[in-house]
């Protein structure tokens, strides 16, 4: 089986219909995992979360940026290490309509598939042992690990043939280790890049084969809808997270 996996759209209508469009193109996918952070940061929470639902042959998890604009949205507690972007989720989670909360309340944190026999985990990133179902308020999610080397003994206590990650906006990455494969398929919507990234494996009972695979956008179109819609600390988002400080 071909599975897509894509991570960190942060409301970027513009990257992920780029990047559905060539996946649409690929007959042979026939399961797309998206693995988390489907809004914050970008403006088109209720874009993307359209896309998303719309679609039966999407399977979403929660990521921290998710459940941060949730948080907002039902007046719970947001977390002191986002305190930069609290103006900004709560922009969006005003404005974020109201029949994707139950939507978005429903979703895991992770999804463990059997894919032609083989055991999978979907995660937006490592959980603290302990901290699986904690609110996101406290701060579940591990620190990043900034390595290979770092990252394989991260998830050393998650079982799984496979392991699909996101969350750190580095660069892609691919790693066998321990007959296993470790795959974080980049970010999607926010990077210094006028490309979105996004994956696909090849799964058998024999082999497991990924890519790396991106795809051109407009960045400058989704830069300039920050300034255009006057939200709260935008500039911190393009100079920090989209590496643009001209808008």
């Amino acid at each position: 089986m071909r599975i897509a996996l894509i991570s960190d759209i942060h409301g970027n209508k513009f990257a992920l219909d780029k990047v559905l469009e060539e996946i649409d193109k690929d007959p042979s996918i026939e399961r797309i995992y998206c693995l988390g952070d489907m809004v914050g940061l970008g403006l088109f929470s209720n874009e993307v979360l359209e896309t998303i639902f719309s679609r039966s042959d999407i399977y979403p998890i929660l990521g921290n940026h998710d459940e941060l604009v949730m948080a907002m949205a039902k007046g719970e507690e947001h977390t002191p290490d986002h305190h930069m972007v609290v103006d900004h989720h709560r922009y969006l989670a005003e404005r974020l309509d109201r029949r994707f909360l139950d939507r978005l309340e429903s979703l895991p944190r992770s999804i463990r598939a059997n894919i032609e026999g083989r055991d999978v985990l979907f995660i937006h990133y490592h959980l603290e042992k302990g901290m699986e179902n904690e609110h996101i308020s406290k701060r579940p999610y591990s620190p990043l690990a900034l390595d290979t080397a770092s990252t394989r003994k991260l998830f050393s206590d998650c079982p799984g043939d496979l392991i699909a990650y996101g969350h750190r906006h580095y660069p892609p990455s691919i790693d066998h280790a321990d007959g296993r494969v470790l795959i974080d398929p980049g970010s999607l919507g926010i990077s210094t890049r006028n490309f979105a990234t996004y994956a696909t494996v090849d799964i058998t009972a024999d082999s497991m084969e990924a890519r790396i695979l991106e795809v051109e956008y407009s960045r400058k179109e989704f830069a300039e809808s920050y300034p255009k819609a006057g939200i709260p600390g935008y500039e911190f988002i393009l100079t920090s997270f989209l590496g643009m400080d001209d808008y």
